[in-house]
This record gives C-alpha cells, structure tokens and sequence, in this order.
C-alpha cells in the first residue's frame, strides 16, 4: 500500500487523499497540517512523487477537518467578490428575462402554427382540384391556428412594450 510521509515526520500516513487543483495547487484530505512538504512512497518504500516544495497553506477557509490545500508558489486563496446589482441594474436583467422569455414564447406557438401548414396547402389543392375530402375539419383547423395567431399577437405587443421603454 501507498503512503505519504511530510519531510519533518517519520509517521507513514496511509489513509489519506491527494488531489490536484491546478499546477500549484493541491489538496490533501485525512491528514493533519504541516508545512514541511512530503513525499509519495511505494509498498516497497520506493519515491514516485515528491512535493517538497508544497510548503505554503493556501488559507482557504472553510475546508472542513483535516483537509487542508498546498501551493508550491505561495499564492493564497481569494474570496469570489460579491457585485451588489443596483435596482436599475436588477431591473434590466428582469426585462431582458421577460424578452427573452416572450420571444420563447412566440417561436414556440410559431413553430405550433407552421406544423398545421401543410394541411392548408393539401386542403387549397383539393379545392383547386375540385375534390371533396373528409380528412381533415376545416373549421377546427382554422380555430385552432386563429387562437395560435392571435396569442401570437399578443405576445408581440407585450415584447413591443418591454422593447420600445
């Protein structure tokens, strides 16, 4: 089994994660804090990988216990900075949501009334043919794309008003 010893212990530690962050950065989880650096030793207590140069604590805070980051190039942990959005700001992100949630709306009811297009297309060429066909309901068919049409409608002059303030 695999183990780690830090440069200024003679314990073997066994039961411990590494895991890499970036190139100067890793993170060791099961183990107590030191800053000495370490080495990754084989069953047969052959080196394949020594860190010794992981000598400064990353001060990430809230890690939880035992788990602690390491860099080899002393940078440190910082805090994801946290932009307060004023209200004209807050506002624009609400209207481009609703635009963008109108123009949704209006390509989805688009695309509902485009599927309906071919039956208008095979009903125009049984008129022009003259042939009499009961495949389809005509007046359901022409309700049903009218409301299509006027919700439409609808949503552009909701998106008319959100665009032209």
């Amino acid at each position: 089994m695999t183990y780690l010893k830090f440069k200024d212990s003679s314990i073997k530690y066994t039961d411990y994660e590494l895991s890499f962050i970036d190139s100067h950065t890793l993170m060791l989880t099961n183990l107590p804090q030191n800053l000495s650096g370490f080495t990754l030793y084989t069953e047969t207590d052959m080196p394949f990988g020594v860190y010794e140069d992981y000598i400064y604590d990353y001060k990430e805070p809230n890690l939880g216990t035992n788990v602690y980051k390491y860099t080899n190039d002393n940078h440190v942990y910082t805090a994801p900075v946290v932009v307060e959005l004023t209200d004209t700001e807050k506002a624009q992100i609400e209207k481009q949501s609703k635009i963008s949630t109108l123009q949704s709306q209006i390509s989805s009811l688009q695309l509902e009334l485009s599927s309906t297009d071919y039956i208008i297309t095979k009903l125009y060429e049984y008129s022009l043919s003259n042939t009499v066909t009961t495949e389809y309901d005509i007046n359901t068919l022409h309700t049903t794309r009218q409301a299509l049409r006027d919700q439409i409608e609808t949503l552009r002059a909701q998106l008319k008003t959100l665009t032209t303030k």
